[in-house]
Order: structure tokens, then sequence, then C-alpha cells
């Protein structure tokens, strides 16, 4: 897993780094849930953001904007190996763990709530920047971790891009307004409709 047992140093600046990078996510992803919106619902680019409200199209504010920012920032990291491993594992994690702490907290209280929802995302993203900082201050990954790291991010990212316009007859692919399934420009169940129905 590792090229060598010797650790980095973790610093001050190293843990800004990663601190700086999860703002800069929750912040960019937050303005991602009114992207397709903001593009003119422009099919091509439906896989960059939240089309529906879905549960699935919203694990898009995390994956995508983790990849980018994290990819950018890691220049700073120790090594190229850090570099890969850790934007892969953030942008993995901070996804993956959206989808189980939402229905963890909905099956108890038997609904959502938008301040939950919030709360959800930034732990999300937090937990996955926090474990990417550990990785960065361990040991240099060997071949075998940077492989995976890139296959399991390339399948991650292959499967938002397929399901946004092929998605699975499946409840985390409903969407919560219309109840259809995916891309539909007709469907009337945009992020922007939610926000705007609530406040009526």
């Amino acid at each position: 897993m590792y090229t060598s047992a010797v650790r980095q140093t973790p610093t001050p600046r190293m843990r800004s780094l990663f601190a700086l990078e999860a703002l800069l996510v929750f912040g960019i992803g937050a303005a991602a849930h009114f992207l397709f919106d903001a593009i003119g619902r422009w099919a091509p680019l439906a896989w960059t953001a939240p089309v529906n409200e879905s549960l699935w199209e919203h694990i898009k504010m995390a994956f995508w904007p983790t990849l980018i920012v994290d990819w950018v920032l890691g220049a700073k990291l120790p090594t190229g190996r850090h570099r890969i491993v850790c934007t892969a594992m953030s942008a993995c994690v901070s996804t993956l763990l959206i989808a189980p702490l939402f229905y963890a907290y909905t099956g108890i209280l038997g609904h959502h709530l938008l301040a939950a929802d919030i709360a959800i995302f930034a732990i999300a993203v937090g937990a996955g920047h926090w474990l990417a900082y550990r990785v960065a201050v361990g040991p240099t990954p060997d071949d075998g971790a940077v492989v995976a790291a890139v296959l399991l991010a390339a399948a991650l990212g292959l499967a938002l891009v397929v399901f946004t316009y092929r998605p699975p007859l499946m409840e985390v692919f409903r969407a919560s307004l219309s109840g259809r399934y995916g891309l539909d420009l007709a469907a009337g169940d945009s992020p922007l409709q939610r926000v705007v129905g609530s406040e009526q």
C-alpha cells in the first residue's frame, strides 16, 4: 500500500490546506445545486450538476467540486501519489457518505429537513477531507493504492454521467417532486423550482 514507511510531518499549513479545500467544496457544491437551471437546463452538461430532486443527483454536489478543488490545491502535497490518492479518496468518501446518512436520519424522522440535508453535506465533505488529510500525512502510497484510487474515482464519475441520462428505476434515482427519473426537461422538478416552491 505504501512505497515506504516514512510518514510526512503534519503541519498547520497542511491542516489549513485541507480545511480550505473542504470549505471551497462546500461553497461550490452548494452553488452547483442551481447550476443546471443557470445554464438553461442544457442537456449536454446535465452530468455536472443536479438535474432534479433525487438523492442520486445531489451527490454530484460533492463529487465534481471535490475532484476539481482537491486536484488543483493538491499540487501542494508532498508527492504526486499523495495528490492522486487524496483527491480520489476525498471525492469518493464525501460522495458515498451522503446517501447512507440521508437514509439513516429520514428513516428515524420519517421525512427530510433542509437543515439536516445541509448538515449531512457538510459532514460528508468534512469526513472525506479528514480521511484524505490522514493519507497526506502518511507514507507515500504505492502503485496499487494509486491505481485503486483512480479506478474507484473513474467508476463513480462514469456512473454519475451515465445515470444522469439512463437512470435505473430505483428510489434513489426518483425525483421527489415529479416522481420521474433522470433528465426530463419537462418534468418541472429542478432544484430551483423546489426552493421557489418552498417559499410560496
